[in-house]
């Protein structure tokens, strides 16, 4: 595993309902909406802490690091590292 600050983490969202239904495009996209792993948006761990989730058919949007060598199999994406966040209290 690599040990990056918090700061240096980059996450995606990932759903697998989405990766299913729309033929590898389970990752979201601030500007496309679903797409491929490689278009996904890389978002910081104080935006994934701000963020809410998009609506998924599965309601299954979930984040995971994003790591460039860990990147996804387009017949199905392998999750390498899935997080849970603490709610920050406003």
């Amino acid at each position: 595993m690599n040990h990056q600050t918090a700061t240096q983490m980059k996450f995606v969202l990932y759903s697998t309902d989405q990766l299913v239904a729309s033929d590898g495009a389970g990752f979201w996209s601030n500007d496309e909406g679903w797409v491929e792993f490689k278009a996904a948006t890389k978002f910081t761990l104080a935006t994934v802490q701000a963020c809410n989730l998009p609506i998924t058919t599965g309601q299954d949007a979930k984040w995971i690091m994003w790591e460039p060598s860990a990147q996804p199999e387009h017949d199905g994406a392998r999750e390498h590292l899935q997080i849970t966040l603490p709610l920050m209290a406003a």
